[in-house]
């Protein structure tokens, strides 16, 4: 479980640094502002995942942040959080449930009241009844009402009312519906120019001029260096030369990012290898 696992405190200045991260005010700000220990402790609360992550100043013990009291009230902690970050959610959720439900039944009481208004509209010309006091009076009652609904029926299925009324209906159905998926699609694009400019993440530093000249002078050189060997060797033996990768890309990494998870030997050669070993097999 959660609470079996240790917490583990990272340096902010070391997560700050890290040439893999990119550059965040807000962990700027809160190195400046004496936090030197971050530890994020995840939870779970009914799928509902995330992480809380607690800070500490520079010159926190490191053993009292790691008894084994501590840790627990910060899981504890934790999960109280994820709790409650989880009934906002829910809360939301069941609002907006319920204002679509609403939403729904104002629709539908909107296309009842739009086909009550047509029809009312139409009776007064094609429903009148031809029933005043003298002929109730020589009719039954029960007559009277079975004519009336013999005609109602016969005008509510005939082509006056189809011409006039489900028209109506439809103009305000595609009308909703134009309307809808003109809002969806602007909300789309939006996002989608959003993520085209990188979110709300700030674009890293530029390099500075001396580990600029230092990349280029290296990787320049390696090249040569390989070029120079593979031409040679071709020269020599008609058809052996070395085979060269992408290791422009490599190059680059080794000199620029040399503490960059992609640069250490395990991606770096063993990456390599495997590619190469890979695209020979596939081409022979």
């Amino acid at each position: 479980s959660n609470h079996d696992r240790n917490n583990t405190w990272r340096d902010v200045r070391a997560i700050t640094s890290d040439p893999d991260q990119p550059p965040d005010r807000r962990s700027n700000l809160l190195e400046n502002a004496g936090f030197g220990k971050a530890c994020g402790i995840p939870f779970d609360i009914r799928g509902h995942r995330g992480v809380v992550l607690y800070l500490a100043r520079v010159s926190a013990d490191q053993n009292q942040l790691c008894e084994q009291t501590n840790e627990i009230h910060l899981r504890v902690s934790a999960d109280l959080i994820g709790a409650v970050s989880c009934s906002v959610i829910t809360t939301k959720a069941s609002i907006n449930a319920k204002r679509e439900r609403n939403a729904k039944t104002l629709r539908r009481v909107r296309a009842k009241m739009l086909a009550l208004v047509a029809f009312a509209s139409l009776a007064g010309s094609g429903l009148r009844t031809e029933y005043d006091d003298n002929m109730l009076k020589d009719e039954k009652e029960e007559n009277a009402k079975s004519s009336f609904n013999t005609r109602f029926s016969s005008f509510y299925s005939s082509k006056t009312y189809r011409k006039s009324v489900f028209p109506m209906l439809g103009r305000s159905y595609r009308q909703s519906l134009l309307e809808s998926v003109v809002n969806e699609t602007k909300r789309r694009g939006l996002l989608l120019i959003e993520k085209s400019r990188g979110g709300r993440l700030q674009p890293p530093p530029s390099m500075k001029w001396l580990p600029t000249i230092h990349v280029f002078v290296g990787a320049f050189i390696t090249m040569l260096i390989l070029s120079v060997l593979s031409s040679s060797l071709k020269n020599a033996t008609g058809y052996r030369y070395i085979i060269l990768p992408p290791f422009g890309a490599l190059m680059t990494l080794q000199y620029g990012l040399t503490a960059a998870p992609a640069s250490q030997p395990r991606n770096a050669l063993y990456g390599q290898i495997v590619s190469v070993s890979i695209a020979l097999v596939v081409n022979t």
